[in-house]
């Protein structure tokens, strides 16, 4: 009976139940402390009551950070950005005994914020809008992996034991904006507009040109039709609009006539005019 009543009372310290998306760091009291060899997976698990099980979600985690940075010609922009890790099951010991389970407070972050500013800190204002966000995503998740797994301690344990070095699984990093403080994004806006105005003055002018070109071409078209034809211009437009006027359904009498000897059009019926009349 006092076995069975001991059970019961330490049955929460016996009995470990790890869920799903879940790790356990075992803790032996009189045995060496945390072990780092191997953890507690998923499932229920017995062990006495004077050791501890440190359970540790292992599942993808996002965070999100608000970065105040200096451009490199001198302009403060906000960043927002979007960080994913989880933590390496195979030297969670490892990461429990030197960091424990505010790691993320402690490695993750801190490395993504600073490397994420001196990353953005390296682009003036107009590269950071011209170059592919991806480009600078990447380069900071890079520096954020090679930085968060080459803590010099646990570098150095892990090498020494011949071990998987990285206790940190770090999936990607995200710009999801960049933002300008108020009067720089205005000043912005001011020179896209005068730029759009510089194009559709350019382009204005340009079409005048060539209206002006157009004209000279056909001004040369009409001196020389004069010189060959002998023709006035305005005689010839007379007679076209003679033409189309005597042409029309709604036309009921034109007449037309003078000492150039145009012709006479009578109820759409062209006759010579009569010099004498």
């Amino acid at each position: 009976m006092f076995i069975v009543l001991m059970i019961l009372f330490f049955a929460s310290r016996i009995f470990i139940i790890i869920q799903s998306g879940q790790a356990g760091v075992y803790y032996r009291l009189f045995n060496g402390g945390t072990v780092t060899d191997y953890y507690f997976g998923e499932g229920i698990h017995v062990i006495p009551p004077w050791n501890k099980v440190y359970i540790y979600d292992v599942r993808l985690q996002e965070e999100s950070r608000l970065l105040t940075v200096l451009t490199k010609d001198g302009l403060t922009v906000e960043a927002e950005v979007s960080f994913r890790y989880s933590p390496n099951v195979h030297t969670l010991g490892i990461l429990h005994k030197f960091i424990g389970p505010d790691y993320a407070k402690k490695v993750v972050t801190p490395e993504v914020e600073a490397d994420s500013r001196n990353i953005i800190s390296s682009y003036d204002l107009e590269q950071l809008y011209d170059t592919d966000r991806r480009v600078i995503q990447q380069m900071i998740s890079d520096s954020v992996l090679t930085d968060i797994n080459n803590q010099v301690i646990l570098d150095t344990l892990l090498r020494e034991e011949g071990r998987d070095k990285t206790y940190i699984l770090f999936q990607d990093i995200f710009i999801k904006n960049i933002s300008l403080p108020k009067k720089v994004a205005e000043g912005i806006e001011d020179k896209i507009v005068a730029e759009q105005e510089l194009l559709t003055y350019t382009y204005i002018l340009e079409t005048e040109r060539r209206e002006a070109e157009r004209k000279r071409i056909e001004a040369v078209g009409i001196d020389s039709f004069q010189s060959i034809s002998r023709i006035s211009i305005l005689k010839w437009r007379g007679l076209e609009v003679t033409r189309a006027l005597g042409e029309s359904p709604n036309t009921k009498l034109v007449i037309m006539g003078t000492d150039e000897s145009l012709p006479i059009i009578l109820n759409g019926e062209v006759t010579e005019n009569d010099t004498n009349k």
